[in-house]
């Protein structure tokens, strides 16, 4: 498998095994996954035509294409609601979509990648984060780097950053990087995020 089909099939395989662990039957949902993961051709041949699957509690549609010198894959989610056994986990009406692509570009691969969650709510105690966060990254991975050269995440009543980043796949570390931010809400921070942490000590 080409090394840049890792940053296209991985997001979307990873939703597509949370869902299925969601639905029923499970085993079903167990073997589709592996059945992917294991054939990357499989992979490309079946989602050339888009596929829904329904869930009990919400569905999705995702198309993956793998063809030549490109990778696609699209994914929306809608109406998903789970919870875990303790409680301490749990989303309600959630809708994200998730799109990536990659070409090739000489001897290298240039990527993008886009998450929007417009719908929703997501609970991890103790905190609880209402829709609405955008990210989208891009950049270049070759044999020896890995390059975003722009990211960006929006939170809703929050604010914003803009980074970049450097990654050096045969030492394995970050060789250059950083991060700019905008004008971030502080009282929403403490409110948000810090109150319910130290409520929770």
């Amino acid at each position: 498998m080409s090394p840049v089909l890792l940053p296209i099939l991985v997001p979307g395989l990873a939703a597509l095994l949370c869902l299925a662990c969601w639905s029923r039957p499970r085993a079903a949902g167990a073997v589709l996954v592996a059945g992917l993961v294991g054939n990357a051709a499989a992979v490309a041949a079946i989602f050339k035509a888009p596929l829904t699957y329904e869930l009990p509690l919400g569905g999705f549609d995702l198309a993956l294409l793998a063809e030549g010198g490109r990778a696609r894959l699209d994914l929306a989610v809608r109406d998903l609601g789970f919870a875990s056994r303790e409680g301490d986990i749990a989303g309600k009406d959630i809708a994200f979509t998730l799109n990536a692509a990659a070409e090739r570009v000489g001897a290298a691969w240039h990527w993008h990648a886009r998450l929007d969650w417009p719908q929703g709510e997501l609970y991890r105690a103790p905190w609880r984060r209402p829709a609405g966060v955008r990210m989208e990254a891009e950049g270049g991975l070759g044999e020896k780097t890995l390059e975003v050269e722009l990211a960006r995440l929006d939170v809703a009543g929050l604010g914003g950053v803009t980074a970049s980043l450097r990654w050096d796949r045969e030492r394995g570390e970050a060789t250059d990087g950083g991060f700019v931010t905008d004008r971030i809400d502080l009282a929403a921070a403490l409110r948000d995020w810090l109150q319910p942490w130290l409520s929770s000590l």
